[in-house]
């Protein structure tokens, strides 16, 4: 059920926000998490990029490139969202992964929830 969430809470906001908490990073014509977060990674300069301003998103979505990799990268040694998707099996629902997961989720959640509360005043200012 966690997984579900947090996919879903992507396919439904996680361009936006993404697109919204890196503005310097260049996401035209991609689709898709995956694509989103590795994105991320690859225009980044490591952690010289953070500041006090963006630490919290760009937390949010490092914590999130691993569980959104590719489900042919078939480590099976941490979770996974797009291998447990595509290949349910016992080697991707393990009881280990339930905590990182759930922490993944949580952090997306409530990164979301703050900007959409920010979204909320802005629009009642105007």
């Amino acid at each position: 059920m966690v997984v579900n969430v947090l996919n879903s809470a992507m396919d439904t906001h996680g361009p936006g926000w993404l697109a919204k908490a890196f503005p310097a990073v260049d996401f035209k014509g991609l689709t898709g998490s995956r694509a989103y977060l590795n994105q991320i990674v690859q225009e980044s300069d490591g952690w010289a990029d953070v500041t006090v301003f963006n630490f919290s998103s760009y937390v949010a979505a490092i914590g999130m490139v691993r569980a959104f990799e590719s489900a042919f990268t078939r480590t099976g040694d941490h979770f996974n969202r797009h291998a447990a998707a595509h290949t349910a099996s016992y080697e991707w629902y393990r009881e280990e992964f339930f905590v990182p997961a759930v922490l993944v989720t949580n952090s997306l959640l409530r990164k979301l929830n703050q900007d959409l509360e920010v979204e909320d005043d802005d629009d009642e200012e105007e």
